[in-house]
């Protein structure tokens, strides 16, 4: 009867982002076929799968029945489907969840037996929200030429990172994505003549840091309040460059007009 209440839950539990897709299933069961329960929920889990098909991008795959009329769900083994607690009132639902954003519902139809469940749950437990990911890329800039301090960085477990690294990449090859990811936001400030000086500012201090950001500013003919200036901004858009990448779900960033290959080589 509370729509935003429930709405609100359903996000929670789902780990649902700003600009994400999601499908949620709603199973009613009536009393007289309660027996059938596992059979309307296989069929509603079918048609679930086709509807998802359709949807680009999609994030999450979610469904919703009343917890007294199924205490388990075989069938949603077959999909990998995890049960979220769900605290609603007055009747209490059973939330399933499936999510997509580290492997597609084509990818997993094609390899259906591919397991999963480990990295997924690993990071499912670090899924970040807008303003956790901005911090994290801040925080990743400021160590980018010290790989040794990236482990352990939130980013290491985001979409934007995973589709370039693979979803069952090690840490190392992790680390070397998100580098990647970061140099590449770096040199598409430069293809902006606007931008241009944020560009050379953030290679100052973030890919070559050299020498004080005082000295780098002097160097380069900057006053160091604009210098401070041009590096915040500079922080602030490749932080939204990325976010758009990791909620939209592309395979690569934009650079001049042409889609980055996503794919690193071993010694990068």
């Amino acid at each position: 009867s509370d729509g935003p209440t429930l709405l609100a839950l359903l996000r929670e539990g789902t780990h649902l982002r700003p600009g994400e897709r999601a499908v949620l299933h709603a199973t009613g069961i009536d009393r007289t076929v309660r027996e059938q329960a596992e059979a309307i929920l296989a069929l509603a889990m079918v048609l679930h799968v086709e509807r998802a098909l359709l949807v680009p991008q999609l994030a999450v795959s979610a469904f919703l029945v009343e917890e007294d009329k199924v205490a388990r769900v075989p069938c949603w083994d077959i999909l990998g489907i995890r049960r979220v607690p769900l605290q609603s009132e007055p009747v209490p639902l059973a939330l399933g969840v499936r999510d997509w954003r580290y492997r597609s519902v084509l990818e997993w139809l094609s390899e259906p037996e591919s397991s999963e469940a480990e990295s997924e749950a690993e990071l499912q437990a670090k899924v970040l929200d807008r303003s956790l990911f901005m911090a994290a890329v801040a925080r990743a800039l400021r160590d980018i030429s010290r790989p040794e301090r990236l482990p352990g960085n939130p980013l290491l477990a985001s979409r934007v990172v995973l589709r370039v690294a693979g979803s069952a990449a090690t840490e190392a090859q992790r680390i070397r994505a998100l580098r990647h990811l970061l140099e590449r936001a770096i040199a598409e400030l430069g293809l902006r003549p606007q931008y241009r000086r944020w560009q050379l500012v953030a290679e100052s201090a973030y890919l070559r840091p050299t020498e004080s950001q005082e000295r780098m500013a002097e160097r380069l003919g900057i006053p160091f309040s604009s210098y401070r200036r041009y590096l915040r901004a500079a922080t602030e858009w490749i932080g939204e460059y990325l976010w758009q990448s990791e909620i939209s779900g592309s395979d690569g960033a934009t650079v001049g007009g042409h889609v980055v290959d996503g794919s690193l080589e071993t010694g990068a």
